[in-house]
């Protein structure tokens, strides 16, 4: 069972920009941030880094096997 249930959007519509890219932006923010990251300060992904972490590799996976161009 997949651990995503967002809608692609932006991100996927925007994935083929790969290092500029919303979700590539997002990922790397989150990252860079860690706990201190303010979406899991404020509770997002049970306020885990690792939730986030899975999540954003199963949702890359995703987005990368899109096909709308």
């Amino acid at each position: 069972m997949s651990m995503c249930g967002g809608q692609f959007g932006r991100f996927g519509w925007k994935h083929h920009a790969r290092d500029n890219a919303p979700l590539s932006r997002t990922i790397s923010e989150a990252r860079t941030l860690g706990e201190n990251w303010e979406p899991l300060k404020a509770g997002l992904f049970g306020g885990k880094l690792e939730r986030f972490n899975a999540v954003a590799e199963e949702y890359q996976r995703m987005v990368a096997g899109l096909n709308w161009w």
